[in-house]
């Protein structure tokens, strides 16, 4: 979509949610977002959280599963945001803009602290792990399958062609044999299913003796260890990817991983796959960055991500050296 149409978008939404529900005027705020934009309004002296979905992201059928799946979750007191409906709406209200048809869905807002007012501790890594536990566990008693996309329809693998500038075809090529190869490998039952898709720090919510998890939005039929992949994959990366601190990151992941084994068994493909499903989400990024709006200028830590994937990517080195991540739970 082109920085003009979006700007178009942004301008527009403010009025349509006014219209939409009780907002108090006042309140409403925009938070940001990526692929989706999201507000903050109060209604009642409430407050909520308002996520626009263009169309042309997600159909309604799609986002009908994923907050199915959400409130079932919050219906077995695992702490996620629930969505909220106002009496005379719909869950899901679908508006018409000038250059766009979007999706307005509301949600509680939870109680916390973001990922940058808090300073995390080893309650939240074991945390972290336990709750992510529960949802799988969840998604495994509930193995109907419903309008989730599968993983190799992810929008950022399916952009990759469009995205990637053509001087850097040969990290495409790169990408595609990966994929092609993680098509090959069995979707065990126990191991393949519902998954959060984008499960780490910076989609929780904070507060001192636990939790609370949001956006759903890349609700998808993967593997369950992917899921614990991309949780290390960003604490990895942290603040600077061109200095990743191991050592640091190893102090998180061995509570997250115990966090998860106290409500049931670690996936048995975890440390078997979890090179390839961090290489995985490395290439997802890679391919973000390029297909992100504005494609330029980019920030420090967008450009420094890009040069050092480039390096990984040219001499066929791992994400990470996994040995220094010996981990204590089986």
């Amino acid at each position: 979509m082109r920085l003009e149409t979006l700007n178009e978008i942004r301008t527009e939404l403010p009025d349509l949610i006014r219209q939409s529900f009780p907002v108090q005027v006042w309140s409403l705020q925009e938070l940001g977002g990526y692929q989706n934009w999201v507000y903050q309004m109060s209604c009642h002296d409430r407050p909520y959280i308002v996520r626009v979905t263009p169309s042309s992201h997600r159909s309604l059928t799609e986002l009908k599963a994923e907050i199915s799946f959400v409130n079932r979750l919050y219906e077995q007191s695992i702490p996620v945001s629930a969505s909220v409906t106002f009496s005379g709406t719909p869950t899901i209200q679908r508006v018409k803009l000038t250059q766009e048809t979007c999706f307005l869905t509301v949600f509680e807002k939870a109680h916390g602290l973001n990922w940058g007012d808090v300073v995390q501790n080893e309650t939240h890594y074991r945390e972290a792990g336990r709750v992510l536990a529960l949802i799988h566990r969840e998604s495994k008693r509930h193995s109907a399958r419903i309008n989730r996309p599968l993983w190799t329809e992810n929008h950022y693998i399916r952009a990759a062609k469009r995205a990637i500038p053509q001087e850097k075809r040969w990290v495409l090529y790169k990408m595609v044999e990966h994929v092609a190869r993680l098509r090959e490998l069995p979707q065990l039952e126990g191991e393949f299913g519902l998954v959060h898709g984008d499960y780490h720090y910076a989609n929780m919510l904070y507060r001192d003796d636990g939790i609370t998890v949001f956006d759903f939005d890349e609700v998808e039929y993967h593997w369950y260890s992917y899921d614990l992949a991309v949780y290390l994959f960003y604490q990895l990366l942290g603040s600077d990817p061109g200095a990743m601190d191991i050592a640091k990151t190893a102090h998180v992941w061995a509570p997250f991983l115990e966090g998860y084994a106290a409500e049931q068994p670690l996936p048995d493909n975890l440390h078997e796959r979890l090179e390839d499903f961090l290489r995985l989400r490395e290439f997802m990024l890679y391919s973000s960055i390029y297909d992100s709006v504005p494609r330029r200028p980019w920030d420090t830590w967008r450009k420094r991500y890009i040069d050092e994937a480039d390096r990984r990517f040219k001499s066929d080195r791992p994400f990470v050296d996994l040995d220094l991540l010996a981990a204590p739970v089986a």
